[in-house]
């Protein structure tokens, strides 16, 4: 869809939701809740000085509470690529000391850091899709965001339910990598994603198979070293062109040389159980440590997954999303890979982690019960088609 496309399609839907919804000075939530009050509007960069309360009891929290899980400084912007359009707005900020320089702070039982992330589910009107699929990822082991759910207050107007998410990035309780400064072969951490979606000033390389745009995560453009940037181009390049070459299969010839196999087939597995249909094709991270494979990961962006899309050949539950996508396509045509990929399913079913997720969903119902229907006071988008939905979307 083209962009007027989208925008005309999210106007309709503006037109629909109240311009505010003010809280009463009693309002409580059986959820933590988070005050954001600023002095000027919040854009997508640079990030403003805003001020951050959170509140988290046992039972319920009311606005006038004591802010015990959070009280101080933050910087703040809206973040997203088309959920920038969305009237429901999802945030990105830093935990900030006194003099605005960033402090590493433990937000709602998540361990300490300074980079977070409010999610803002809204054409996902599950609003769970995101925290099942990290939820998952970490039941198998890997790392993924953390989340809290929590409902945002900005500037005394309610806004909805939020899930407090932990931003990708090296540090010893998210992506466990070592410094690239210590050692050439890692750590980094990448994304494959479209060129529409990167960012004026991105560092980035072109894959030389697919042709497909790789971001620099870690280190980021003003830490990034000419050698540094040389080496994982390399390693990238020399490990789709092996995928690619006649003799791909071969264990020492081919592939398996670069890439973290059991990674690989966690991360497809939760990419296909989930029909995500950015997998492979954006928000695809990765990352590499020091002396050790290409691992992929972690898990990012499942807003369009499990029928959430609006084209029906794509979304249907039945059929192989990944045999049509880069590098997960060509990986399935090697057996020993099948067979690795056949014998986990086998394991983490027999393990009881799919009905694990299962019960998950059931829980979370319960969780959200008060707040969901908070959030589709604040934007009434239930029956509407939103940007993204099938054409038949029923809620």
């Amino acid at each position: 869809m083209r962009r007027f496309g989208i925008v005309a399609v999210l106007l309709l839907s503006v037109a629909c939701q109240p311009a505010t919804m003010p809280i009463e000075d009693d309002f409580s939530s059986d959820l933590p809740l988070t005050l954001i009050t600023t002095d000027a509007e919040i854009q997508d960069e640079p990030k403003i000085r805003a001020n951050m309360k959170m509140l988290a009891g046992t039972e319920r929290n009311y606005v006038f509470g004591t802010p015990n899980a959070y009280d101080g400084v933050v910087g703040i912007e809206t973040r997203g690529q088309t959920s920038q359009e969305f009237p429901k707005k999802q945030y990105g900020f830093e935990t900030r000391d006194a003099e605005d320089e960033n402090l590493n702070t433990e937000l709602l039982g998540l361990p300490e850091e300074n980079d977070w992330i409010l999610h803002a589910p809204y054409s996902d009107k599950s609003l769970l899709r995101n925290v099942l699929a990290y939820d998952l990822a970490r039941d198998m082991g890997h790392y993924a965001s953390r989340t809290v759910f929590t409902e945002l207050i900005l500037n005394g107007d309610y806004q909805g339910l939020y899930v407090l998410l932990e931003k990708v990035k090296r540090d010893k309780n998210r992506v466990d990598i070592a410094s690239q400064k210590d050692d050439l072969t890692g750590g980094y951490i990448l994304e494959l994603t479209q060129t529409q979606k990167l960012d004026e000033g991105d560092a980035y390389f072109v894959s030389p198979v697919k042709k497909k745009p790789i971001a620099y995560v870690y280190p980021d453009e003003d830490d990034l070293e000419q050698n540094a940037s040389a080496f994982i181009r390399g390693y990238i390049s020399d490990f789709e062109a092996a995928l690619y070459s006649d003799e791909f299969t071969d264990p020492e010839k081919g592939y398996r040389p670069y890439l973290d196999i059991e990674a690989a087939v966690d991360y497809m597995i939760i990419q296909e159980l989930f029909k995500n249909i950015d997998a492979f094709s954006a928000s695809f991270f990765m990352h590499k440590n020091a002396g050790e494979k290409l691992a992929f990961g972690p898990v990012w962006d499942f807003n369009l997954s499990s029928g959430n899309f609006n084209n029906e050949a794509r979304r249907r539950p039945e059929g192989w999303l990944l045999l049509r996508r880069p590098w997960a396509e060509q990986l399935l045509k090697d057996p020993y890979f099948v067979q690795q990929y056949v014998t986990r399913w086998q394991e983490l079913s027999e393990a009881g982690v799919f009905a694990d997720m299962l019960q998950n969903l059931d829980r979370y119902e319960l969780l959200l019960a008060e707040a969901q229907v908070r959030n589709f006071e604040r934007w009434s988008i239930l029956g509407e088609v939103l940007w993204g939905n099938p054409a038949d979307y029923t809620f």
